[in-house]
């Protein structure tokens, strides 16, 4: 008989956890901003964005569209879940997490653009940074993740 049996493993909160695992997920195995911008615009277009794009501010990385990606999703959670809890993402096949948890996962900072403005949901972000009046004069653009602060970016 197994000795070990009953013994339960508390596991440290996901946002902890994570950084530990890179290679679960990034292909690389190292966290970077490639990678990520490449998850952020995939879970966008699978979720009917068809206009997710990247683009830069010094050294914040932005994925952009016209139409808000979060709200598209199958279950819809609210964006402090995105970003803290790690959420399973259906729609990009098994054992797919949302990408915008590995994003608070990994980054320095995260600053997201939605319906209710612009919310700092990881780090600090200085009140007088560019990054926060860039996306919030932003016309075009109704979602976007800004992050900085990855491997070696």
């Amino acid at each position: 008989m197994d000795e070990h049996y009953g013994i339960v493993e508390i596991l440290p909160p996901a946002l902890d956890w994570a950084p530990t695992k890179p290679s679960f997920f990034f292909n690389s195995g190292t966290p970077n901003a490639e990678e990520l911008v490449s998850q952020l615009v995939s879970g966008a277009n699978l979720l009917g964005s068809d206009d997710a794009s990247l683009h830069r501010l010094n050294e914040w990385f932005i994925v952009a569209s016209a139409s808000d990606w979060f709200a598209a999703a199958s279950d819809a959670p609210s964006e402090q879940q995105l970003f803290t809890n790690m959420r399973y993402f259906p729609e990009a096949g098994q054992n797919s997490v949302r990408p915008e948890f590995v994003a608070a996962a990994f980054c320095k900072s995260v600053v997201v653009l939605g319906p209710s403005g612009v919310q700092v949901v990881r780090g600090e972000v200085e009140a007088d940074n560019p990054i926060l009046e860039h996306l919030s004069q932003s016309l075009r653009w109704v979602r976007a993740v800004a992050f900085r602060g990855i491997g070696d970016a």
